[in-house]
């Protein structure tokens, strides 16, 4: 499909230093969604700097290849604005300029009212929606003339002004849009991201076992926030997996960013329990991901960064439904209850379907799971 040559489609990714990667990522999915529905061209903004000495936009090649929004907004073309506060704005004189001033009331807004008063009720109505992907009749409202109108148009999503994997593959269920769309675009950025060479893009898992890959958030979770997950839910995965691939060879690989003391304890935890297992604690953030990426088995929590992995890999994924990720894929997603628990037959089916035979790894190696599973 031929993209509109005049019609494009970009997101500043969240600017605050608060904002975790995956949350400026999921910002960035955005707009390879909208222009894979909608046929436009996407525009490129650099991911912000996170502060951890990692040049991600490298890594990940999001932007590889692409034009980027400051070469085509100087031009002075017509911007359609997105933002929390200040709604759809159509852009016409001064558009580049007049962005620029929505960001800053924005940015203004969050800083004095939102991070003070998050109490009030209609400040939570009005953040909920938005990381949470807009309502499907936002995006008719904007997009309803989109054939109609002839300009050179920039639509611009501003401060997670979202729209999601999870809704787009819900969407594509009901009918209501093209069902192709959601592994279209997963199928975009998987491919950007192993044709992105990097130094961290090298794996130590031995291609003769199942690896099961079990990541463990705690460095900021809490039970308040909703991170924190008790080590019985993954103990609980890992109890059916092992029952699962009883007469396999596997290898369990359980990685956390955690303070010594949560560090000792999920290794004592684990070390008590299973033979087959490795632990990497603490380890360098993109050897980690990717290593989360190219798992058989990848355990899939609360963590943004965990899910984006999930979405960026081909395996089995285990994960608990809740907010940004639920009613997934049945291909390759199984669902995961609050105490750990799975349907077993469904996991056997999507492995079995899934033919990881097939799965072939970024150093070119190819493995299969030893017989089909019963």
């Amino acid at each position: 499909m031929v993209s509109n040559s005049q019609k494009y489609i970009t997101v500043i990714p969240n600017p605050y230093p608060g904002a975790r990667l995956g949350h400026k990522l999921k910002d960035i999915f955005t707009a390879f969604i909208l222009a894979e529905w909608f046929n436009l061209q996407y525009l490129h903004n650099p991911i912000p700097d996170y502060g951890d000495g990692n040049d991600w936009e490298n890594f990940l090649g999001l932007g590889e290849k692409e034009k980027l929004f400051a070469d085509v907004a100087t031009r002075d073309v017509f911007i359609v604005s997105c933002s929390p506060l200040l709604g759809i704005r159509r852009l016409r004189s001064k558009s580049y300029f007049v962005l620029k001033s929505i960001i800053k009331l924005e940015r203004i807004f969050r800083k004095v009212i939102y991070n003070r008063l998050d109490r009030i009720k209609f400040i939570n109505e009005w953040s909920s929606p938005y990381w949470h992907g807009v309502p499907f009749d936002y995006i008719e409202k904007l997009f309803s003339n989109i054939n109609d109108n002839h300009d050179e148009i920039v639509y611009c999503f501003l401060h997670s002004v979202r729209v999601t994997l999870t809704q787009v593959n819900i969407l594509g269920k009901e009918g209501r849009i093209n069902q192709d769309i959601y592994n279209n675009v997963l199928n975009k950025l998987r491919k950007k991201y192993h044709q992105q060479q990097h130094p961290d893009k090298i794996s130590s898992y031995n291609p003769e076992l199942i690896n099961i890959a079990v990541p463990i958030r705690r460095e900021d979770a809490t039970l308040e926030d909703g991170r924190f997950i008790p080590l019985k839910f993954y103990e609980n995965i890992i109890k059916q997996l092992i029952e699962v691939f009883q007469e396999q060879s596997y290898e369990l690989h359980v990685y956390s960013l955690a303070s010594q003391e949560d560090g000792q304890e999920i290794i004592n935890s684990f070390t008590q329990k299973y033979k087959q297992v490795k632990f990497h604690i603490n380890e360098p953030a993109m050897k980690v991901m990717h290593h989360l990426i190219i798992s058989d088995i990848l355990i899939v929590d609360h963590s943004s960064f965990h899910q984006i992995s999930g979405f960026l890999s081909q395996g089995i994924k285990l994960y608990h439904p809740h907010g940004y990720i639920e009613e997934l894929d049945d291909d390759t997603w199984i669902p995961v209850d609050y105490q750990g628990i799975f349907n077993q037959e469904d996991f056997v089916d999507a492995v079995n379907n899934l033919r990881l035979d097939h799965h072939i790894y970024k150093n070119g190696q190819t493995k299969k799971l030893p017989d089909q599973l019963n």
